[in-house]
């Protein structure tokens, strides 16, 4: 075996911890090598898998990374390389429906906190979900809560039925309340644009939306190329009704 530095208290393989509630597993982390630190009582971990089932153990959600740091004092992860997430709590991903495919995460310099069961960070972020994929700049996930919020520049790229892109200040899913909340939202669609102060966007059961709420210095434009015709459209609220294929 190599000697250990000084400042080295003790190196392990196969890493492993968790925590109970109630009888279940809530939370568990492994790691394919551990070095601990006995001054700061922080360890360095390499090839990092962290689940997280939840209280009710009804999610399964997976970070992965090559790399972090744990702080046992914080019960908090680090992983400033690169990390890949998936929220198998998310949109369609419940336990009922199998079929569905899971949101996948891919960014860096994350912070995870095994207590509060939030993971967060300041970078940017790229996304995949059904039918659609997107990018934002930092994001707090709450597993406890059910909440992601895309902090800012977010673009979402809607691919079901007619296309859609999405841009806005930031963005608030809330999967229990099945709504999404938007900041300075943007639609664009081929010969179509509207934009607002705010906007809410409804999900049915299937996880698809239902409905939207706009509000505040609304304003809509439609270009139609082959007729040749401009319309403007103005307002203080408007309220959307969409069908399964996604249309107003």
């Amino acid at each position: 075996p190599e000697r250990m530095a000084q400042s080295v208290n003790q190196t392990a393989q196969h890493f492993a911890m968790s925590h109970e509630s109630g009888g279940k597993t809530t939370f568990k982390a492994t790691a394919e090598r551990a070095v601990d630190f006995r001054d700061t009582g922080k360890s360095h971990l390499e090839g990092v898998d962290i689940f997280i089932y939840g209280a009710k153990g009804d999610r399964n959600d997976h970070i992965t990374s090559k790399s972090c740091d744990y702080d046992s004092n914080a019960e908090q992860f680090f992983c400033d390389d690169e990390v890949d997430i998936v929220l198998n709590s998310l949109p369609g991903q419940g336990p009922n429906k199998p079929d569905s495919k899971p949101m996948t995460i891919k960014t860096t310099g994350m912070a995870f906190n095994q207590k509060s069961g939030t993971a967060e960070t300041a970078r940017r972020l790229d996304f995949d979900f059904n039918n659609g994929n997107g990018e934002a700049m930092g994001a707090v996930y709450d597993s406890s809560k059910r909440t992601l919020w895309l902090k800012s520049n977010v673009i979402i790229h809607d691919h079901r039925g007619t296309p859609v892109d999405i841009y806005a200040a930031d963005m608030h899913y809330l999967q229990l309340e099945r709504q999404i909340t938007f900041t300075k939202p943007e639609l664009r669609r081929e010969g179509q644009k509207m934009t607002a102060n705010s906007g809410i966007l409804y999900l049915d059961e299937k996880d698809q939306a239902k409905s939207a709420t706009m509000e505040g210095g609304i304003h809509g434009v439609t270009d139609n190329k082959e007729k040749k015709r401009h319309t403007d459209l103005v307002a203080d609220r408007l309220e959307m009704a969409l069908n399964d294929k996604q249309q107003v």
